[in-house]
């Protein structure tokens, strides 16, 4: 590869290298020949840039698979074609000379039309598709258009990335938030469960004081002992305080819960009431522009029938007059046809 051509072009030509081997032979040594004449040391920075452009636009021609332009296989003439045909790499030099200088400031409307003509077909539908489409057509070489589309890139990017900060800051909040009371709850139900253990453990000491919880907490057969004594022992005196205590907190327990219970359902039918009462209102105000509906429509078919009375009235007047104008029209003429039958007698 030439010392003198810059990294940019450089990159472009390995990715149409690795892109182009889906193109028959002859498209390979059209856009050979291309790169080779484009490919030629210059000095300018315009024309440079301008290169760069068109390789970039035939690099977006090759990788997208799509069909040569016309001006590509323009490019080589008959006589480099001829030289082609007898090797396989291109060896002699492209007879055009001015090809950089094609590259320059240009204008093409007709082009501009057909890229335009093939937005409208959807044929090209983004808008990376459309700027190198019509690279080779404007005189900028699309660079308009480019700084647009980086614009409107950076924007959305801004957007997406405000956005998606924003999200996962809101997201973090309620998951601390969570953990938060999650924490607070385990906390709550750890302290409860102490207190609840203690109150069992003083209980206990309270109903065998003299029994070893420690050594024999887990021994089944003690502890099954140790409740048939007790039971015995109460049986003999039994507690009938304590029992009615007993029962007396678990129905107050039940009616506790009854409570909560029927105040929630009260709750319920309070809010179903609500919804009624309003319901039953909308109903009588809708029932109340009823009546005056029907005397605004009754009023306006009095109008309408004293309208086609008067029209009516109208009407026979006009064909009495008409009947009467044709009585007359026709005696006149009856007169006359007869005086002209006696002259001709």
């Amino acid at each position: 590869m030439a010392e003198w051509l810059d990294q940019t072009f450089r990159e472009i030509l390995r990715d149409i290298g690795r892109d182009i081997k889906q193109y028959s032979n002859e498209e390979r040594r059209t856009v050979a020949g291309w790169l080779k004449q484009i490919g030629k040391e210059i000095q300018n920075n315009e024309d440079r840039q301008a290169r760069n452009e068109y390789a970039r636009y035939i690099r977006y021609i090759v990788q997208s698979g799509a069909d040569l332009p016309a001006d590509f296989s323009a490019i080589c003439t008959n006589d480099l074609e001829e030289n082609r045909s007898s090797s396989t790499t291109l060896r002699g030099p492209c007879p055009r000379k001015d090809v950089i200088a094609q590259l320059g400031s240009r204008t093409d409307s007709e082009g501009i039309k057909e890229v335009c003509e093939q937005v409208a077909n959807g044929e090209i539908t983004t808008a990376a598709e459309f700027i190198f489409s019509i690279t080779p057509y404007v005189s900028d070489r699309a660079g308009n258009f480019r700084e647009i589309l980086d614009k409107d890139l950076n924007f959305f990017r801004e957007i997406v990335e405000d956005t998606v900060e924003r999200r996962v800051q809101d997201e973090a909040d309620v998951m601390m938030n969570t953990q938060n009371d999650i924490k607070q709850k385990f906390h709550n139900l750890t302290d409860a469960m102490l207190q609840r253990t203690m109150r069992i453990r003083q209980r206990l000491l309270e109903v065998a004081p003299r029994f070893d919880w420690a050594a024999n907490g887990k021994n089944k057969a003690k502890i099954a002992k140790l409740i048939t004594v007790k039971r015995n022992e109460m049986s003999g005196d039994p507690h009938v305080l304590d029992k009615l205590i007993h029962q007396v907190f678990m129905r107050g327990q039940w009616l506790k819960k009854e409570l909560n219970r029927l105040q929630e359902e009260n709750g319920n039918l309070q809010k179903f009431l609500n919804k009624f009462r309003l319901l039953a209102a909308e109903r009588k105000a809708q029932e109340s522009h009823i009546p005056k509906l029907l005397c605004k429509e009754k009023k306006i078919l009095e109008d309408q029938l004293s309208k086609q009375r008067r029209t009516y009235k109208r009407n026979l007047e006009t064909i009495d007059a008409l009947y009467v104008e044709h009585h007359r029209c026709i005696k006149p003429s009856t007169s006359k046809s007869s005086v002209e039958e006696e002259t001709l007698e």
